[in-house]
């Protein structure tokens, strides 16, 4: 059985508040997930959460090793509904080092061991078999699949999705752009960050949920798909960004008086920093070029922040 756990390093207040723990001291799975010497054991915890939740699929996961077929089949006669062989290059790094770099083999192995095995054993229609372990491409998908496979994670490309640029850190508390760690300094920079660019590729500011972005320079297709919040200011002379973008969650409107004010502001410093010819042009030629700013408003986002709004104004009012 694999143990999962959280570092005291990361057990800051927030993180502990939520968790109900006390700060600065680590945590591992609750003892069900790890106290299990046999598969007796095991047999008995999944009968005790079919019991707990009758419409649910217990899932059990195996560290993909050698003899992970023979585990793999005591683990469906025990009633499991999912095995998942967890590759060895796959997690997210919260685990102690040691964990990380020694633990478990290719999941083409343990993924083709385990099939094998619950073929021979007459076992594999009881079950559904995942894997995960860093999958990246369509190409791992469909070697997975005929190793037999029905399910995969692919949570590292989700991850880098959000940012994350797999310096396996995680474990340390020093996630250098601040996905993965309880350092207040290093989440300022997660993802909520204001920035400007002078031009963006597909898919941009897909599935952003804060900060603010100015894109100085044209934009690929299928911007702010899956965008729930923060804002998007596309400077658009060529009068092309409309068509680039994913309109299900977003609104165009216009730019009010904070929102000029954060442009000025921004390019200013974009131009002190870079030299940049754009901002300089913008900046220089402001009152005109605003009606070339388009401000891009995430539609739940907007009416959030409304009813926000609107509750402050009654606090304020005593209504």
């Amino acid at each position: 059985m694999k143990v999962d756990n959280c570092p005291a390093i990361k057990l800051m207040n927030g993180l502990a508040k939520t968790r109900h723990s006390t700060p600065g001291v680590g945590l591992i799975s609750p003892p069900p997930h790890h106290d299990i010497y046999s598969i007796e054991d095991l047999a008995q915890l999944i009968f005790d959460l079919k019991n707990a939740n009758r419409t649910a699929r217990i899932n059990v996961k195996l560290v993909s090793k050698a003899g992970v077929g023979t585990i793999a089949a005591g683990v469906a006669k025990a009633k499991a509904d999912v095995i998942l062989i967890s590759g060895h290059d796959g997690g997210t790094g919260a685990s102690p080092i040691s964990s990380i770099k020694h633990a478990g083999l290719p999941w083409e192995l343990g993924l083709a061991e385990a099939q094998q095995t619950l073929v021979k054993n007459k076992l594999r229609s009881r079950v559904v078999l995942q894997t995960d372990g860093q999958l990246k491409t369509g190409r791992d998908i469909a070697i997975a699949a005929l190793l037999g496979a029905e399910e995969w994670g692919v949570a590292t490309a989700a991850l880098i999705v959000e940012g994350c640029i797999m310096m396996r850190k995680c474990h340390l508390n020093t996630c250098p752009v601040g996905v993965a760690t309880q350092d207040p300094d290093l989440r300022k920079r997660f993802t909520g960050a204001n920035v400007v660019v002078e031009g963006i590729g597909d898919h941009g500011c897909e599935y952003m949920t804060g900060g603010k972005i100015i894109i100085l320079g044209e934009a690929g297709r299928n911007f702010a798909a899956g965008m729930s919040g923060g804002l998007a200011y596309a400077y658009d002379v060529s009068n092309t960004f409309k068509r680039q973008c994913n309109t299900e969650m977003i609104d165009f409107d216009e730019l009010d008086t904070s929102d000029i004010n954060f442009l000025n502001d921004m390019i200013s410093r974009h131009y002190n920093y870079t030299k940049s010819s754009v901002a300089k042009f913008v900046l220089y030629d402001f009152e005109n070029q605003l009606r070339n700013f388009i401000k891009v408003f995430p539609k739940d986002y907007k009416k959030a922040l409304a009813k926000q709004s609107l509750a402050y104004t009654k606090v304020e009012h005593g209504i």
